[in-house]
């Protein structure tokens, strides 16, 4: 059961209200005495000690942002105001051990974190920059952060408490804004040197593809700069106003704007919005603006001033590195799903050569053996009863069968793992296959190599062989021919094998589609193989034109590589 369904479910920890051990607290208060803390290293809340306790309680009375970290697993209490910097975290956080919440910058804090726990010092980090994942993508934010030590009741460490605000908004306004102040140093500067109003100001704003601009609120009058102008893709008949602003803005970010741009006056903010406008020539852009709003003796607001700026390339970054992480979720998945239909072709595969084996052992080896053991039988009657003879003729029988056994387990041997393939050379392992479709399954096989075939890497030339020999096997069970072709060689830095023949063919698009829904295929399975190798396998036919197959795989591919896609 999650934090919030314990929540509303009220399993609270009745001991823990009726004690006065954690007091209100609001949401998170009530969230820390319905969590089941006796499943946590901490125990349940009535078992906590007096210090961690009151550490506790001071954490949710406070209005500052804290969280609390507790025990060497640094499992996370804290209060209302640090929900919002937790964002998609909350509520599960609460319980959650640091390293588990906060992969993304443990790094960073796990030296502070054994700074404090093993040495009792009081860590104080001012605008932080930390990695942080608290709405689904990855994110930037500034804190300032007082990592204190807390002590049990024997002086030792035993937890951290962490005030903390974030500067994020702060950090980016000093920036900004400290942009702007040198922007308008050097504006005066300029006039100074140049005499000539706005000179130095117009031409750094151009450099920066930012506009100014003035709105006198007690009047209505508003003034907007030329870049202001070209940022928006106006033409100067237009007239400054607010009017002409909010027209000029995406539709469907007008009523933001205004209830944005309204609140920030009301609660005596510094102004700042981010919209979309549809620049006549340029399409759809993003701007930011922010400036300031100049208040009288009386408080009221009565003039803002400020810049806009195109920040349309960050926008496209940020929706790039979305689509980035959104892709590698496909690519994951995509994986996961070659190496389930391998996995579960492979087991088939072994599964059928083991059924095969079986019954080589039962239909030829087993009845040797019962033959032999029979004969045993009759020789030992014939030696008790004096019959020279027959034993004599029982002994040439019973080597016979002797003789067939070996040779049946020997034909077996060679078949799991033919001696041919402890050479380099492919083709010879592939001609001596020829022979064995031949002699065993009346299967004429001709091989053409142009040039040597040599395959260096172990595993990938027995997994090679395996490949031609099951697409041979295809030959004998679907084509309903005698004949087939193989061709071998090398382009370049890969391997290519080619099997051949000329029966009846299939529909490639029909089979592929049952590949789909049901997950195995001989062919499709070969390729999935291959894949993993780097190589692919092609395949061309039609029903009653026979079928080719084409495999290719890297010269010195491994069976760690990873493959290119997913088959259509």
């Amino acid at each position: 059961m999650s934090v919030l369904q314990q929540y509303e479910d009220n399993s609270v920890d009745k001991e823990a209200v009726a004690t006065g051990l954690i007091f209100n607290g609001g949401e998170c208060g009530a969230l820390i005495r319905a969590f089941d803390w006796s499943q946590t290293a901490i125990g349940p809340i009535s078992s906590w000690s007096q210090s961690w306790r009151t550490v506790v309680n001071l954490c949710l009375a406070s209005r500052f942002p804290m969280i609390v970290l507790w025990g060497p697993e640094l499992i996370q209490v804290y209060n209302d105001s640090f929900i919002p910097l937790l964002g998609k975290k909350h509520p599960d956080a609460i319980g959650l051990s640091v390293r588990v919440c906060w992969p993304e910058f443990w790094s960073l804090s796990e030296p502070i974190y054994k700074a404090v726990l093993e040495q009792g010092e009081t860590v104080y980090l001012e605008n932080q920059l930390f990695p942080v994942e608290r709405n689904d993508y990855l994110e930037e934010a500034y804190l300032t952060l007082c990592f204190s030590p807390v002590h049990d009741e024997g002086g030792g460490v035993d937890g951290i408490l962490v005030s903390l605000l974030e500067t994020t908004g702060q950090v980016l306004d000093r920036r900004r804004f400290e942009l702007f102040n040198q922007l308008e140093e050097e504006h005066k500067q300029a006039e100074e040197a140049l005499r000539e109003s706005g000179m130095w100001l117009r031409f750094a704003l151009r450099a920066a593809r930012a506009g100014s601009w003035e709105w006198d609120l007690e009047t209505g009058e508003t003034r907007w700069s030329p870049e202001y102008y070209a940022l928006y893709g106006l033409a100067p008949p237009v007239q400054p106003s607010f009017e002409n602003w909010i027209d000029s803005i995406y539709p469907d970010d007008r009523e933001r704007v205004q209830r944005e741009l309204h609140e920030q006056v009301r609660r005596k903010q510094e102004h700042d919005i981010e919209f979309r406008i549809i620049h006549p020539q340029q399409g759809l852009r993003w701007l930011s603006t922010r400036g300031r709003i100049l208040y009288n003796d009386n408080g009221e607001p009565v003039r803002l001033i400020g810049i806009t700026i195109d920040v349309t390339e960050r926008k496209q970054a940020e929706i790039k590195l979305k689509e980035l992480n959104e892709t590698l979720e496909e690519r994951v998945e995509e994986r996961t799903w070659q190496v389930r239909t391998l996995a579960s072709a492979l087991t088939l595969a072994e599964q059928r050569e083991r059924h095969r084996i079986a019954q080589i052992l039962h239909d030829d080896l087993q009845q040797l053996l019962y033959g032999l053991q029979l004969r045993v039988e009759i020789l030992g009657n014939d030696a008790a009863a004096g019959k020279v003879t027959r034993v004599a003729s029982n002994l040439e029988g019973m080597n016979a069968l002797i003789s067939r056994a070996i040779q049946t387990a020997r034909t077996l041997t060679i078949d799991l793992s033919p001696p041919v393939l402890q050479g380099e050379g492919l083709e010879a392992a592939l001609a001596w296959l020829g022979n064995q479709m031949k002699e065993l399954h009346d299967l004429e096989v001709w091989i053409e190599s142009p040039q040597p075939c040599m395959v260096p890497e172990k595993d990938l030339r027995v997994l090679l062989y395996q490949l031609v020999r099951e697409l041979l096997f295809n030959v004998i069970k679907h084509a309903g021919v005698n004949q087939a072709t193989i061709t071998c060689g090398r382009q370049d830095d890969q391997i290519v094998i080619m099997v051949e023949d000329k029966g009846k063919g299939f529909d490639l698009e029909a089979a592929q589609q049952r590949f789909r829904e049901e997950g195995h295929f001989g062919l499709f399975s070969i390729r999935e193989r291959l894949i993993l190798l780097g190589g692919d396998l092609k395949i061309e036919t039609s029903p009653g034109q026979g079928t080719r197959v084409v495999i290719t795989t890297p010269y010195r591919a491994t069976l760690g590589a990873r493959g290119a896609s997913r088959p259509n």
